[in-house]
């Protein structure tokens, strides 16, 4: 049996570090600046299942072993295939849409997506969230070149006022920002239930959305409940690949609707909100995009 620490994110100083199997995958990577390359050991964990009439018995998910390579211009993700070969899948920074950081308990995962051609691409990687700091490290960097890459960076405004999160939300809120960004508008909204449902299920999670003159930035829970439960997922929209922003209101709750992608290629994200708020935040996001591209 392996020890609980062969599961744990490795930083690997040079491409002589990493198993051999992976040096000529590395070799014909394009020529960048590297900031950091981190070796992921397969991971192997419960997954939660529901069905119609409740939870079932738990899945189990198994995850391959991966190095992840962040550089100036570009992350490569290099997986270690069942057959004993080497892919790699090469997602430029000025393509990125999203990136979602989640820990839920010792599970963590990044998942990229980013616009390739004309079609949105995405990819989840999974680990022990005893590494979420080194991930989260890298996330930063990779945001921070993006962010000075941007004509939309250095763009200033009136802050927000944020300490009236409950204080989870805010923490993460917080933390999640990088350096010269500034929250210009937030909302915390509980979890929302289906009005007209007869079960009266619920239609989200509990969730904080923030824009900043950067991104939107999206914190809530893993379940649908209006109980805070021990998982946080937090999701990071460059300004510069939001399209539109629209609301739509249906049953008393306005959904804030958000196009993401390129000319090419798009997706959208919804989130439901209070009619209000979800007013209020469509027009800061578009007096926000309507700044910057004056700028």
């Amino acid at each position: 049996m392996s020890k609980a620490i062969d599961r744990f994110l490795e930083v690997v100083d040079s491409a002589e570090q990493l198993p051999a199997v992976y040096r000529d995958e590395f070799r014909r990577l394009a020529e960048q600046p590297i900031h950091r390359i981190i070796l992921c050991p397969p991971q192997e964990f419960p997954v939660r299942r529901i069905g119609w009439l409740g939870d079932l018995p738990f899945g189990w998910r198994l995850t391959p072993q991966r190095v992840l390579v962040f550089g100036d211009c570009h992350i490569t993700v290099m997986t270690l295939e069942s057959q004993g070969m080497v892919s790699a899948i090469h997602i430029p920074l000025d393509a990125l849409v999203c990136i979602e950081l989640a820990t839920v308990l010792l599970r963590a995962h990044v998942r990229f997506a980013w616009a390739r051609g004309n079609q949105i691409d995405t990819l989840q990687i999974d680990f022990n969230a005893v590494g979420e700091l080194k991930m989260r490290r890298e996330l930063d960097y990779v945001r921070c070149i993006m962010a000075a890459r941007s004509s939309r960076a250095g763009v200033a405004g009136a802050g927000a006022a944020c300490e009236h999160l409950p204080l989870k939300y805010y923490n993460y809120l917080k933390f999640s920002l990088i350096p010269g960004e500034q929250v210009a508008a937030v909302v915390f909204q509980p979890a929302i239930r289906h009005s007209r449902s007869l079960l009266r299920t619920y239609l989200s999670p509990n969730r904080a959305v923030a824009l900043t003159n950067q991104a939107v930035i999206v914190v809530e829970d893993e379940r649908r409940s209006p109980q805070p439960d021990y998982a946080v997922i937090t999701r990071f929209l460059p300004l510069g690949h939001i399209r539109t922003a629209t609301v739509e209101v249906k049953d008393d709750v306005g959904w804030l609707c958000l196009e993401l992608g390129t000319q090419t290629a798009h997706t959208d994200l919804s989130f439901p909100l209070l009619p209000g708020e979800a007013v209020r935040l469509r027009a800061a996001l578009e007096d926000r995009l309507a700044q910057t591209a004056a700028a």
